[in-house]
């Protein structure tokens, strides 16, 4: 395809020679033609033979530039090829690293479940050690707890053997273990409940990773190893979260049996109160009953002594004669009635303190009582827990002895993954290698791709420029006509006038009047064609305002493509070259037009003068001296100046041009009705439809109804068979091309063709020999260029 290329641009630099070749040789020409317009009067042969032979050249300039025209398009068919081919590279790419991406991702989710099983190992052998600690200290507790009940047993048995209060205090003591070992059983349940859930987790991974395992054996799409990533994080995250709870349920136990611990010690403290408070209660109970017991003893010595007394008593009623004995009698029955009031208000008390000291007793024994209860669930619910916990610990051993079975399975699929692994490695580097040098080919492809789009850009931004210019110099010849028109108004004024004296006298010639209508006429030429300028501006500032809209597409598309593009954007690619390339066309079109109608502008109004100088001429020798001046002054100076010095010999190289712009149009209308037009498929036979969702440019170049692109179609009645381009009716300026200062000027043709109400609109070159005329010094004329809406 390079070599292609190369053969392809030394073709088109060959017939670039040659068109400058010929260029050359038709300036010869021109400058033969302009050195034999003197003798051209006298030998009307020889005029006819260089005209033969400028239309001989002319032909040959016309089918070079077809044939170049056409080796421009191959080049940008290679071209396209070629950005066909860097798309493609840019897709092996995209799929190489997708491959590669699929592999790396092979290589981490193996690396990722070793490392899952071995945290299933490490997780299973820390729950054994853990479950096993467990189990010990679950022992030991269970130890401890029934040397607690046997100690507590002895205790209450002392208790009971040394006083009858005793035993409540021990009821107490054994509901409150009851209820501790309560509190261990929902810790030891809640534990065992976390390592359960634990367990499932750890079933649910090893499940996901046999699954993982068992799909990775068949083709994987990028989609299911992410479904699986991700399951796989959301399994390690649980795995997490479960190792926290883990962490604050073994946080929470410990705080737990310390809170137990120091629940109980204060327990064992109340209950060494309560048995110091029961030893002294007892004791109190003991002296009260030494105290009763005393006065008991006391109240019968009073009894026996008060009775004594009575006796006494009697006895001296018998001898009243002693009156010492009655008077002590009295004063000992007054000390004893004080006593006895005595010791029956310390009874009372006495009384009342016992009977609050059984009552706390009995609170204190059915409290023990209650304890002695909860001590006894306790116990029974420990010893169930600890069967519970070696039926754990059998099904743990189970579930390792198949997890150890199910990791020397994942293990031999592990090791037949990194074997596919390796193999498709090796497949990678035989593509980056193929890679490497479709990109380097790539590369060099699309360095000269920028480097021509920066030449079109370039050359665009000059014909811009070029444009400005054109524009600038058609306002000022507009310009130049209004001050013609005004003149002319003058003149007409002045002519209607003297026609009127004329008419009276009837000295005017007839071949004065027709050179006057001549005048007229080409007076309203004029200002149709600065009509029809004006419209080429306007047309062109629209092309203008289309082109950067479509560069700034293209550099926007380029930006895109540069990246990778896929194959609807190849075939939009495509189209849009193909486009861009019509516009250049058609803007050099524009450009070269806009010169020649400046000097075909120059021409008519030079004409005009001399046409007026001779009007003012014939007036001088035959108005009076005052119509004269009136009519120099209406005129202008250089009116007289001009009329004192006729030129025949413009005149007559005027005529000399018009013939040859005859011939050329007939023959331009000959090759016309052929119905060849170069570059038509690359501009007007674009195979899409306007797109509105690009961008603003795209409905520029796209075919809208207002669109100034022609329609080709057959004719639809009449003899003619042949393809012909249609317009609608609405006005096109004319499109006149040629080169920079070549000299020559077009004008538009309607010819109707096939029917009446179509037209076929042609825009034909007519060389020009005024330049040399005016510039016999200049003997090189600029290359010369025929584009008719896009056609070169």
């Amino acid at each position: 395809m390079q070599g292609n290329y190369k053969d392809r641009l030394h073709e088109i630099e060959l017939l670039k020679e040659d068109n400058r070749f010929l260029t050359e040789d038709i300036t010869r020409l021109k400058n033969e033609i302009a050195r034999s317009n003197n003798s051209l009067s006298s030998n009307p042969s020889l005029v006819e033979a260089l005209k033969q032979s400028c239309t001989k050249l002319e032909e040959e300039l016309q089918e070079t530039k077809l044939l170049l025209t056409e080796k421009m398009l191959a080049l940008e068919r290679v071209r396209i090829d070629q950005s066909s081919c860097q798309h493609e590279i840019e897709d092996l790419r995209s799929a190489l690293k997708e491959k590669e991406m699929i592999i790396q991702q092979i290589g981490d989710d193996g690396n990722s479940l070793h490392e899952a099983l071995s945290n299933i190992q490490e997780k299973m052998q820390e729950k054994n050690v853990a479950l096993n600690s467990k189990l010990r200290e679950e022992q030991e507790r269970n130890a401890q707890l029934q040397s607690e009940m046997e100690r507590l047993r002895q205790q209450l048995q002392r208790s009971d053997n040394s006083s009858s209060p005793k035993p409540f205090s021990v009821e107490e003591i054994a509901e409150q273990l009851e209820k501790e070992l309560n509190y261990s059983a929902q810790l030891d349940s809640s534990i065992l409940k976390a390592i359960e859930s634990d367990e499932m987790n750890t079933d649910e991974e090893r499940q996901g990773v046999s699954g993982t395992l068992g799909r990775k054996s068949g083709p994987r799409k990028p989609s299911e190893l992410d479904d699986l990533r991700q399951k796989l994080q959301l399994e390690l995250d649980k795995g997490k979260k479960m190792q926290e709870l883990l962490e604050g349920e073994k946080q929470n136990s410990a705080a737990i049996q310390q809170q137990d611990a120091e629940i109980i010690e204060a327990m064992r403290i109340r209950l060494e109160a309560a048995l110091d408070n029961e030893s002294t209660l007892q004791r109190l109970l003991e002296e009260e009953r030494t105290k009763n017991e005393r006065l008991s003893r006391m109240v019968g010595g009073l009894q026996r002594t008060k009775s004594f007394d009575n006796y006494l008593l009697l006895k001296g009623k018998s001898s009243p004669q002693d009156g010492s004995p009655q008077r002590r009698l009295n004063r000992s029955n007054e000390f004893e009635t004080e006593m006895v009031a005595r010791y029956e208000s310390e009874l009372k008390f006495l009384t009342a303190q016992n009977v609050r000291e059984r009552e706390r007793t009995a609170d204190l024994q059915r409290v023990l009582e209650r304890e002695r209860e909860r001590f006894e669930r306790e116990i029974t619910e420990r010893t169930e827990h600890g069967e519970q916990v070696k039926k754990e610990l059998n099904r743990v051993l189970k579930e390792k002895e198949s997890l150890e079975l199910e990791l020397d399975h994942e293990q031999e699929k592990l090791e037949l993954a990194h074997k596919e692994i390796e193999s498709l490695e090796k497949r990678i580097g035989a593509l980056q290698e193929a890679e490497a040098l479709r990109s380097a080919r790539r590369e060099r492809t699309s360095g000269q791709n920028s480097l021509e789009y920066q030449e079109l850009k370039l050359r665009l931004e000059g014909v811009e420029f070029e444009r400005n210019q054109l524009r600038d110099t058609v306002q000022s010849l507009r310009s130049e006509v209004e001050r013609r028109r005004v003149r002319e108004a003058h003149l007409t004024e002045a002519l209607s006038r003297e026609n009127s004296l004329n008419a009276q006298q009837q000295i005017v010639p007839e071949e004065f009047l027709n050179k006057l209508k001549d005048l007229n006429r080409m007076l309203e030429a004029n200002a149709r064609e600065n009509q029809q300028q004006t419209e080429t501006v306007r047309f062109m500032m629209e092309e203008r305002r289309a082109l950067q809209h479509r560069i700034q597409e293209l550099e926007r598309y380029n930006v895109h493509s540069s990246g990778g593009a896929h194959h609807q954007q190849r075939e939009d690619l495509e189209e849009r070259a193909n486009h861009l390339f019509g516009k250049y066309l058609r803007s050099e079109s524009h450009r070269k037009a806009l010169v020649h109608q400046k000097r075909y502008l120059q021409i008519v109004l030079t004409t005009y003068e001399e046409n007026e100088a001779k009007a003012l001429a014939l007036l001088n020798a035959q108005l009076p001296p005052g119509q004269l001046e009136v009519l120099a002054l209406s005129s202008g100076p250089r009116s007289l100046d001009s009329s004192s010095h006729p030129s025949r010999r413009k005149s007559f190289r005027s005529i000399v041009t018009v013939i040859v712009a005859i011939e050329r149009m007939k023959y331009l209308v000959r090759k016309w009705h052929g119905g060849r037009r170069v570059c038509a498929k690359a501009i007007f036979s674009q195979p899409f439809s306007p797109r509105r969702s690009q961008s603003a440019s795209t409905n520029v170049w796209a075919r809208s109804p207002g669109s100034h692109f022609v329609e080709y179609g057959t004719a639809a009645g009449g003899d003619t068979g042949g393809i012909v381009r249609m317009e609608r009716a609405e006005p096109i300026p004319p499109q006149v091309f040629g080169g920079g200062g070549g000299g020559a000027f077009a004008r538009t043709l309607v010819v109707p063709v096939a029917s009446p109400s179509s037209s076929l609109r042609m825009s034909v070159d007519v060389l020009e020999t005024l330049r040399e005329h005016q510039h016999p010094q200049t003997h090189q004329q600029p290359q010369y260029n025929r584009n008719i809406h896009g056609n070169r």
